[in-house]
């Protein structure tokens, strides 16, 4: 017995690949045997399948149950020392193990089990043609152009065919089984555009949070739209990767964590916009004046203190449009209890504090985001 193959399709949803198999069997049958020199014309037939006698050899682990022989009905070829050869052709659907943790760059191990269905090994012994225990795949084909295209999305890793022989305990004949497993992976590049980039692009995006002026209503309004994004995103891988919930694709992961932490910036962003507009009694406390001064000039965000102070508007450049035409409110006014306005002395200090911690927040989220794509290199 010899397996050649190709890889169908696999459906993921049924945990099932479906091989293209050629079955390629030969045996001995001394009762088709016949003298050349008596009939020298005749050194070949070919007879249909149901003529003769022909081995059992059925899939044991089917995955579908309701269709028991997928094979076939080519001729058989006898020559006249009773050789015969059968290579029925077959779609076999093969049990898989779906594991979708490294998505889409997952690995599969898909079982094909033959053997006799009513025969021992008294009855019928199966050996490897030729003495080799190998299958053959035809996965790969040229145009003319010498390119080479793969056949569906998947690629053999490994191929194994192994003879086994087992007792059971209704009989006490051995049975002898042909196994062939398979490692396959998937082979789509295609899902490097729709999933790993966006989700890279998305996470890279959050740091405009912190970019955007301290007291920028911006900040929220694109905060927002990124959760939003990010939803969809997890949505749609979820809904490719659903087939396998067993095992948590790393890209799932990656996008649940994204969104999680883009929600965290968000909530610290509104946070900085109320720390700048509010109106402040207070200056900040005097221990962060000097690490602030530092800060102020090695995060080169000084200024904006500058320019608060240079200024006697409530709004200073910052947002929208050229940098003339920009302008973030500064709170610079604030409503007393009894309704009378507060001049709000310290919001240079309030929007130099502001500024410094948007910058020392986007340098701890950089950080973070290059040590997300080192955690997930596997699937980015």
């Amino acid at each position: 017995i010899e397996l050649s193959s190709t890889l169908n399709y696999h459906e993921e949803e049924n945990q099932i690949m479906m091989l293209d198999l050629w079955l390629k069997m030969q045996w001995v049958d001394l009762r088709l045997a016949w003298d050349i020199n008596k009939h020298k014309t005749v050194d070949i037939l070919a007879v249909p399948r149901d003529k003769i006698w022909t081995p059992d050899i059925l899939l044991y682990n089917n995955a579908r149950m309701n269709i028991v022989d997928h094979r076939t009905d080519p001729l058989v070829v006898v020559w006249p020392s009773g050789k015969v050869m059968h290579v029925p052709t077959s779609v076999m659907p093969a049990k898989c193990i779906l594991d979708m943790t490294y998505w889409p760059h997952d690995e599969h191990t898909c079982i094909a089990k033959f053997g006799s269905w009513v025969h021992n090994a008294n009855k019928i012994k199966l050996l490897p043609f030729g003495g080799k225990t190998e299958v053959k795949f035809e996965m790969k084909e040229k145009t003319v152009n010498g390119h080479v295209l793969t056949r569906g999305s998947w690629e053999v890793v490994s191929s194994n065919v192994s003879f086994h022989t087992k007792y059971y305990e209704c009989c006490s004949e051995p049975y002898v089984s042909v196994e062939l497993e398979l490692i396959v992976k998937r082979n789509a590049p295609s899902y490097c555009w729709f999933t790993k980039i966006p989700a890279i692009v998305l996470a890279a995006m959050t740091a405009i949070l912190f970019l955007l002026p301290p007291g920028s209503v911006d900040k929220s309004v694109v905060g927002t739209l990124l959760l939003v994004v990010n939803m969809l995103l997890l949505n749609f891988t979820w809904g490719i990767v659903q087939h396998s919930p067993s095992h948590t694709p790393l890209i799932v992961q990656f996008v649940g964590e994204q969104m999680v932490l883009t929600l965290i910036c968000v909530f610290i962003s509104v946070f900085i916009v109320r720390l700048v507009k509010d109106p402040q009694s207070d200056a900040p406390p005097a221990c962060l004046q000097r690490p602030l001064s530092l800060l102020e000039t090695w995060l080169c965000v000084g200024g904006y203190r500058r320019m608060a102070n240079q200024s006697n508007r409530k709004q200073y450049p910052a947002s929208q449009g050229s940098c003339e035409d920009q302008t973030v409110i500064v709170a610079e006014q604030g409503t007393g209890p009894n309704g009378e306005l507060v001049h709000d002395s310290h919001a240079a200090e309030w929007l130099a504090f502001a500024a410094v911690l948007d910058r020392c927040l986007l340098l701890i989220y950089t950080a973070a985001f290059v040590i997300k794509l080192i955690t997930y290199n596997s699937i980015l």
